[in-house]
């Protein structure tokens, strides 16, 4: 039977990993998952991270936004970009949240 202390030293370990993973999943926007690769939903707007390897391969991509069009177990993604190129099965580390697109309206409404 264990002591109160050492239950007490397991509950203050448990607040600690507990509080590490709020605060971590709050400063990612809570996109991603604890292995640190991003977590793409299908549809999302994505584009390539620069140096990575698929941005070293596809050229004509680099300032381009694709959508994702399927999520493979392994952290695999596959990717349609606008002139009809598709990424299949593409690490997912390879690729980032495109944020907003469109235009933005500037002055008063």
């Amino acid at each position: 039977m264990k002591s109160e202390i050492e239950m007490n030293d397991n509950t203050a370990e448990r607040i600690k990993i507990t509080e590490k993973l709020t605060q971590s999943a709050s400063v990612s926007g809570g996109r991603g998952n604890e292995g640190g690769e991003p977590d793409f939903e299908v549809g999302d707007q994505v584009r390539l991270v620069a140096d990575s390897l698929a941005w070293k391969a596809e050229m004509k991509l680099r300032s381009k936004i694709g959508q994702v069009v399927e999520r493979r177990p392994g952290g695999r993604i596959s990717v349609r970009y606008g002139n009809g190129r598709l990424l299949m099965g593409r690490d997912a580390k390879a690729f980032e949240h495109a944020g907003e697109i469109g235009l933005k309206a500037k002055g008063k409404l």
